[in-house]
């Protein structure tokens, strides 16, 4: 991961930092969050930080609510849940979008 950190996740989740358990299956859902955010802004990681300075808290954020959604819903339960992001994580990545 590279926008988000298994520290950070654990945190937003709640989860004991202690607890190592299933650590490869936040990073996976955070892996998949990042690649999400990232392509939903159609930019590089790389192209953000230039654009920014820095990772935006924004992007961060957003990076932290699907994992939190994957982490939580693990299974949708009907076929148009499959589609929705959370509307949070829209709001959060306008800004970012490329236009």
């Amino acid at each position: 991961m590279n926008i988000i950190t298994l520290a950070e996740i654990k945190k937003h989740i709640r989860i004991d930092p202690d607890i190592t358990l299933e650590d490869d299956m936040l990073e996976l859902y955070g892996n998949a969050a990042e690649e999400t955010v990232l392509d939903m802004v159609d930019k590089t990681l790389e192209e953000i930080v230039a654009e920014y300075g820095s990772v935006p808290i924004r992007l961060k954020q957003a990076c932290l609510v699907l994992t939190a959604s994957s982490w939580e819903i693990r299974e949708p339960a009907s076929a148009q849940q499959m589609y929705n992001v959370p509307y949070k994580v829209d709001a959060l990545l306008k800004p970012l979008m490329r236009m």
